[in-house]
Parts: C-alpha cells; structure tokens; sequence
C-alpha cells in the first residue's frame, strides 16, 4: 500500500494543496480534477521531483521520510514507474531497446523473449524493429504500460496518460489498467478531469479548493507487505551508447550538418594556429641565422617590376670598371662577391627553343640515379646560384655529408621533392655526386624593350643585356639541402655552388669569343658590423645612381611591418573563425536541446543519476567528436595541400612534432567544439 498524510504542496506563495491524505492499495485509484488544479502535482510529490511537505509517506511498510535522499530516490526509481502523457518514450530508440533500457532502470537485463511476454500481457503485437512514432496513441500507451511491467515496478503513476485519446481508446486503457492492476498486483495511481472513470475504479479522489477528497473508497484489504532490498542500479553502458548512436542514426542529416560546419571552424583555426606559431618561429629562426650584415647591390638597369626596393635581373648592364674595389674600399665591408646566376639550359630567355641536360646523382652505394631536362617534360629547375662563405651554409642549412660542407652543392627543397624524394630519403644522400652540366654567362647580345616601372607606373624603353651562356660539366659532391626559410630559394628547383666553384668554371669558358663579353652586375656585400649597415648602404649608393640595395633578411621596417602585419591578420582571423565557431556551437546546443527535451524529461521522471547524466553525455560527445575529427582531418588536409603551393609554411612529415602538434590542436578545438555545443544541453538537465 501506499500511504502520504498531511501533503502540502506550494509554489511560491501560491498554495496548491492543503494537508492532503491519500493511500491507494492494489488496484486503480483515480484523482480527478479541472486542468491545474494539482493532479499532476500529487503525483510528482510521489515521485520527489518537486518540493513537498509531509508527515508521513509510506510504501508497502517503508517509511520513506525514514530514508537518506539517496535512499529514498533509489527506491522510487526501482519500485516507481510514472508515465505521462508523452515522455514515456526515447523516440530515437526502438520499442524493444525502449524496453531493455527502461527496466535496466532498475537493474533489470530483458531478453527478446522476456519483451514479447510482457508485451503479450498489455495485448500489443509490435515488431523488433518499430519506433515508438509509428505507433498509435493507444499502442503507445500500452508500450508504457508494458515497460512499467518489465521494470517489475510496484507502484504505477499514470498522468493524464490517455488526455489525447478518444473515448473508445481512454475506455479500453482504463479496462487494461484496472486488468493489470488486479492481476498482477500492482498500485496504479491514475489522473485525469474525465469523470467518467468513475465506475471503472476502486478508489476515487477529488481535488476541489486545494483540498483532496476521497469521493469513492474501498475496504482497505490485508495484503502481504514484503520489504524489498534497496538495492542501488546504476544504467548499463551499453545501453547509454545504444541511446546515443540511435540518435545519431536517426537525426543523421542534423548530426552531420552540424559536423560539417563545425569540422570548417576546427581544420581553419588548427591551420591558422599551426601557420601562425610556424610563421613567427621561423621568422625568429631566420632572424637568427641569417647574417644581418648582408647588402645585395644591383645594377638596377632594367626597372624594379613589383613593388621591391630592390630586383635581380640577369638582364641587368655590367657594373663599370673599378666597382668591385670601389665597394672593397668602403670602411667597414668584409667582403665582396660577385652575383649572378647560372643555367641549368643554354637559352633560359628563349622560351620556345628545346633543350635538354640531366641531373645524374651517384649515391655512397653505387647506386645512380639518372634524371632528364627537357622542354616536353622531366625535372622542374630553377638556377644554379652561388653561394658564400660568409653565409656559412655548413652551419646553418641542412648538411648531410660534413665533409663537403663548405665546397659541396646544396639542393633546394623544391628541386629535391621534384626529383621525387621526400625529407626520409635525404640521409641517403651522404657521401653522393652530381653530376650535370651548369650553363655560365660569358657573353651578351642587346635587344630593346618597354618596360613599365611599378613605382612610378612610366614606360621606359630599355635596352636588355641578355646574357650568353656556354655550358659546362660539373661533378660536385652534395653537401645537404636548402631549408626552406631561405628566401632566395621560394619557388625555385635551384642548386647552390660555393662562389669559388662557380668562378672557377666561368673562367674556364671565359674566353670563348663573343661579340660583347658578360660582366658582373650584381654584388653580395657583407659588413663586419651591422652597427654600420646603414652608414655602409648609403657610402655604396653614391658610387652610382643606378644602384639599389636591400636584402631578404634585414630587419628593415618593411620586413618588420609585414611581420607585424601577418601576425596581427593571423591573429583575428583566428579570433573571427573561433567566435564563429563558438557561436555556431552554442546555437546548435539550444537547437540540440529543444530537438531532444522529451528525452530529458524522460529521463529525469525516471530518476536519472547525475553519473549517469555524465555518462551519457560523456558519450554523446565523444561520438560527435569523431564524427567531427573524420571530416575535419580530410578538410585540413585539402587546406595545407592548397597552401603548399604558395609557400607559405615549411612542409613537415606525417610523425613530426609539428604534425603531431596539428593533431593534438584539431583534437582539442574539436573537443571544445562539442563540449560548448552540449553545454546548454547539460545545463539544462
């Protein structure tokens, strides 16, 4: 039997009910009332889901005002089923996994058959795989009644439970109630404002003024009262993961939206992240290696195309006679080079001319590999360029034989993943040779041509002095590889020889008789110390009017200006995707909750546990996120390959720090993601 005396139920300062007394025994009890007069109420006191006094609550002998709070919850969770109008019922779950997970409630496994017995009790035939929404209002009833059976519940509550059906149905519930209750001993407490339940039950109330009145009462019967165990249940996993991938698989098309959008916000921020932490690391690595004494001194005949202060054309007049120890003479420079570049075919200016040469590697095995030049295909090149000893490549590039590190070649990035290597294969290069053939510049022919000067935006017509190149067999031991923060090398399959080397060769072919022999129009100028850099520049610029300057890698205002440029550009845009990512995510959570709500209120009307709750939530995130992650690697994959092509970050290997760096950025802003998008969800249960 149960039993409550003197409930007061208030909200605010509105009192909803008086001192009621009511005890319902086995059979149907009805309480009867206009719409908000407390029916629902009552019942939810019964169920401890609102505040409520009393002096006394009892069920089948246990003085539940006796119990501890977890007590007392526990054994209404196992001994209570309450069943409503509507959230009887997790929709995204099948009739039978709505079944296994409501009597797992109370700690109970059901079987297949174990389901069908029971639902053959309620006179309901439903197939493994239906849903609760393909059921009629009146099978939904007796699927909720079905599963109180199941729980092995001893107390029903059932709140206006029939309200939506047509009288036929509502008589043919009432019947199966009071069937259910008779036959297998079962306390049903039932509401409802239809009055004609009244015949139907054994014991009947009234709520009128706030006050409860028992209109029609029976014999209170002797029944055995055996105390059940109170025995704690806690939901099984699998069924948590059951409920969340159901889910899923029935609200797919809202899941992977979501998922989609929110795999963009995840790939775009890790890149950023990633390019924006690259981008200052090596700007800082660079600022560090590379000499800041370095001017690059042109003679700048043909106008500067871009918008630099300075630009290398190999169509660029020769320097006058005496430049070179003109610039020797200035106080404080270290040394002078010269600085041209070299060809890897005869007539690099005539574009529609064939040619052909080779780029033969002969590794510390034996082994060889042998690659072609061509105008219809094979290897992309660049230029052979020099290199100097105050650059101190041995130091600051990538050496893979110390040996040849100040007199070997150096291979650009470019040139070395063209040749189809990748960064695991440069070890193999230690103790290897090239060999190929290096066109030099030894003579010139003049043609004329306009030339519109961004700087001014005039035309000028120009003559160009196009060099000449004669070709020479060069075999060189490699000495490493061109890191890829090296300026001159961006976009470039180039290979870089030490001066001297390059001296020696053009020497050779020096004398080969040209109509007009080449000279040097280019310059590298180092300074012993950069305190006198500007004092340096400004002595070279009065040796002629036509000389610019500049280098990659001084810390000029421009450099410094595009740095904090990029930086700060990095940074809100980072700050724009994130917010919009947070955004998204909250806004879907409010969608996400009002999309499931039944389910929460399912779950709190049967007890849910907040490590439950955690549970559940905990593995509804976790299968989001991987959803997410599996779209958003694919996505930041397609963004580092789109921007692999403008060069603007270092490559890195698939099992580097900085891949894994990447990796753990998407996990975490993936995890953020979903957590935010939950949050509101959470909050609210």
């Amino acid at each position: 039997m149960l039993e409550i005396r003197q409930l007061c139920i208030q909200y605010g300062k509105r009192q909803i009910l008086k001192q009621a007394d009511l005890w319902a025994d086995i059979g149907l009890t009805c309480i009867i009332g206009e719409s908000g007069s407390g029916k629902s109420s009552i019942l939810n006191a019964l169920m401890d889901h609102i505040d409520h006094q009393c002096e006394s609550y009892r069920v089948n002998g246990v003085d539940l005002m006796a119990l501890s709070d977890d007590e007392r919850k526990t054994l209404i969770r196992n001994q209570f089923a309450y069943l409503s109008q509507t959230e009887n019922f997790v929709s995204d779950m099948s009739c039978y996994d709505n079944m296994r997970l409501y009597a797992n409630m109370a700690g109970i496994e059901l079987s297949t058959s174990d389901i069908q017995r029971y639902l053959e009790m309620v006179h309901l035939d439903i197939g493994s795989k239906s849903f609760p929404d393909q059921l009629s209002g009146g099978e939904k009833q007796r699927l909720a009644l079905a599963q109180a059976l199941a729980k092995g519940t001893e107390v029903i509550l059932c709140d206006e439970m029939t309200a939506s059906l047509d009288p036929e149905l509502k008589q043919e519930i009432y019947g199966l109630l009071e069937e259910v209750a008779e036959k297998y001993a079962k306390i049903i407490l039932v509401t409802t404002h239809d009055e004609d339940i009244y015949e139907q039950v054994r014991h009947l109330y009234q709520i009128e003024d706030g006050r409860l009145i028992s209109v029609k009462e029976p014999e209170c019967q002797e029944h055995e009262q055996t105390k059940k165990e109170l025995k704690s249940s806690r939901l099984n996993g699998k069924y948590l993961w059951k409920y969340v991938s159901q889910k899923v698989d029935r609200q797919f098309s809202m899941f992977l939206l979501y998922s989609i959008m929110s795999a963009i916000v995840v790939a775009i921020s890790a890149f950023l992240i990633f390019y924006r932490t690259q981008y200052l690391s090596l700007q800082n690595e660079i600022m560090g290696l590379l000499s800041q004494g370095e001017i690059s001194v042109i003679n700048q005949t043909v106008p500067i195309m871009g918008g630099e202060s300075f630009s290398y054309s190999e169509q660029n007049a020769a320097f006058e006679d005496g430049m070179l120890d003109a610039l020797k003479e200035i106080d404080h420079v270290e040394a002078v080079y010269p600085y041209y570049w070299a060809s890897f075919i005869e007539n690099p200016l005539e574009y529609d001319v064939a040619f052909e040469n080779h780029i033969d590697i002969t590794f510390a095995d034996g082994s060889e590999a042998k690659n072609e030049i061509t105008m219809d295909g094979g290897v992309s090149t660049g230029y052979f360029i020099p290199y100097y000893p105050s650059q101190q490549f041995d130091s600051k590039q990538h050496v893979v034989s110390t040996e040849a590190a100040e007199n070997g070649a150096y291979l650009s990035r470019s040139l070395f993943y063209n040749l189809g290597y990748t960064d695991a294969d440069m070890e193999k290069f230690k103790g290897s040779t090239l060999k190929t053939t290096v066109y030099l510049p030894v003579g010139v022919y003049l043609s004329e041509a306009t030339v519109t000067s961004a700087i001014d935006n005039v035309d000028t017509q120009v003559t160009m002095h196009n060099p000449i190149y004669v070709g020479v067999d060069l075999e060189i031991p490699i000495a490493g590889f061109i890191e890829n923060w090296y300026i001159e090398d961006i976009g470039g399959g180039n290979i870089y020889l030490p001066i001297e080397k390059m001296e020696k060769m053009r020497s050779s072919v020096a004398q080969t008789p040209m109509d007009m022999a080449w000279g040097c129009n280019a310059y590298r100028v180092y300074v012993d110390d950069t305190a006198y850099l500007e004092e340096v520049t400004q002595e070279i610029h009065a040796l002629s009017s036509q000389i610019t300057t500049g280098s990659s890698y001084m810390n000029t205002e421009a450099r410094v200006a595009q740095q904090n440029y990029i930086v700060r550009m990095t940074l809100i845009a980072l700050i724009a995707v994130i917010a919009t990512g947070l955004i998204l995510s909250y806004v879907y959570g409010i969608f996400y909750y009002q999309k499931n709500k039944r389910d929460v209120k399912y779950f709190q009307n049967n007890g849910m546990k907040k490590e439950e709750w955690r549970g559940l939530i905990g593995r509804d995130i976790v299968i989001q996120s991987l959803i997410v992650l599996i779209l958003a690697v694919p996505i930041l994959i397609i963004i580092f390959y789109c921007t692999w092509d403008m060069n603007l970050y270092a490559p890195i290997g698939w099992l580097s720090l900085e891949s894994l760096g990447i990796a753990g950025c998407v996990l975490i802003l993936t995890i953020i993601q979903t957590v935010l998008s939950r949050f509101y969800y959470y909050r609210k249960v």
